[in-house]
């Protein structure tokens, strides 16, 4: 197997992200993200990634703090403040150590790239990367105390959020509006960050994220509306991380970290969307897989079956309630709110929704997949948001820990009575399971 040296790995970083990085293997593979859960998320997958692909020497590492802004970060390099979880990966598996500055870091190993971001919510708000000289104050900081005069600096681009996201800068910086969340993240980006010649490299992770959200796999990618989903979006991710900054193929790639969440016909969609955003990094590619033939099969009876989910007519589940389990009507409940919504008439378990069922719902509805991880009041902070996604695969992430799950149809907004339209309403949602 033909490797390249240290050297040859810098040559291939100082190609921007819009042009393809020369074809190579790695003999190092040496990478510190400065950064919190977003890097915790982009890196979780790239060992056992570079390791398939050949490459050696492999270490990689995470300063993290949670919700770390670069004011953050420039503050704890400035007081030398131990507030860092130390994440670090040098034989497959993460280890932490707690109490470490930025400054130890640094220099614990002879690091190849060192990458910086800025917090996600804030990631698409151009002032903030001006703010107090943040950004360079840092920039000089890591190139002052780096242990290897040839480490480069790379800039990681995180992801717009979920379109259900609750986060809270989701609506005070972007109107609650995907799209514009990305946009601003890929125009901050390119004035403050591509012009910078501190910068090696952009990692465009959040537009690999956005590419695949127009296949058919779609907005299906983290786990609370932010955070990538613990398989399928941290594998996008970091997968984009290991093709930008080698510019290996990934086409021979099959390590996945679930098949389940992560199946087979899933990686053609994957490597396509990588590609394109290393190739585009700053603009959305339109996935050319747009059809699923998993779903392709549901809608033709091949295979798949109509789950009669019972509907029920102004009626409603809350998980969070002081009575979780019972599903609330006109008869047993004073809520005002139950003519909004047409909800399952019972409580489905993994055996009647297998892993594989497709869930729909039309334009114009969602749908609350209410969860019961035991028959008690369950946390709000636990209950999972309205879906609109056209087509959701049930995979191992979507029951997670539920035993139980149950659903709350209504018109987007949930705001639109439903009576006298209740058979209507019911028809725009469906679960297709796979036949016995």
């Amino acid at each position: 197997m033909l490797f390249v040296t240290t050297l040859a790995l810098m040559s291939a970083l100082t190609c921007i992200a819009s042009a393809n990085p020369p074809l190579s293997t790695m003999k190092s593979f040496k990478v510190l993200a400065i950064g919190n859960s977003f890097s915790t998320d982009a890196m979780q997958h790239l060992y056992q990634i570079a390791a398939e692909a050949g490459a050696e020497n492999i270490v990689i590492a995470n300063l993290y703090v949670g919700s770390a802004s670069l004011t953050v970060h420039r503050t704890n390099a400035q007081g030398n403040l131990a507030n860092y979880r130390y994440d670090k990966n040098d034989n497959g598996t993460w280890r932490s150590e707690s109490n470490r500055t930025l400054l130890y870091g640094l220099q614990d190993e002879d690091w190849d790239v060192i990458t910086l971001q800025q917090v996600s919510g804030q990631s698409g708000v151009e002032t903030s990367y001006a703010a107090a000289g943040d950004l360079q104050y840092l920039i000089d900081y890591v190139n002052k105390h780096k242990t290897n005069s040839q480490a480069k600096l790379v800039w990681h681009m995180t992801w717009a959020y979920e379109l259900t996201s609750t986060h809270g800068a989701f609506s005070t910086y972007y109107g609650r509006d995907q799209l514009l969340m990305y946009k601003a993240i890929a125009a901050a980006v390119q004035k403050h960050i591509v012009p910078n010649t501190a910068f090696a490299m952009v990692i465009p992770s959040g537009t690999a994220v956005q590419n695949v959200r127009t296949s058919f796999i779609g907005d299906t990618l983290t786990r609370d509306g932010y955070h990538l989903s613990n398989n399928l979006g941290r594998y996008i991710a970091g997968l984009t991380w290991f093709y930008a900054l080698t510019g290996q193929s990934i086409d021979g790639l099959t390590w996945v970290p679930s098949s389940t969440e992560i199946p087979s016909h899933f990686l053609p969609v994957i490597k396509e969307a990588v590609k394109a955003a290393i190739e585009t990094p700053f603009a959305v590619t339109p996935s050319s897989y747009d059809e699923n033939p998993v779903l392709q099969a549901a809608l033709t009876m091949e295979g798949y079956e109509l789950l009669d989910w019972q509907p029920v007519g102004c009626s409603h589940w809350n998980a969070t309630s002081a009575n979780p389990t019972r599903l609330n009507t006109r008869e047993n409940s004073d809520l005002t709110n139950l003519c909004y919504f047409v909800s399952s008439g019972k409580m489905f378990t993994r055996e009647d929704i297998p892993i594989g069922s497709i869930i729909e719902i039309d334009e114009g509805y969602q749908y609350r997949p209410e969860g019961w991880v035991t028959l008690t009041r369950q946390p709000s902070a636990n209950r999972p948001t309205p879906v609109r996604e056209k087509k959701v695969v049930v995979t191992e992430e979507w029951w997670g820990d539920f035993v139980y799950r149950s659903f709350n149809v209504s018109f987007i907004g949930s705001k639109t009575d439903v009576r006298g339209i209740e058979e209507e309403t019911a028809s725009h949602f469906r679960i297709w399971v796979p036949k016995q």
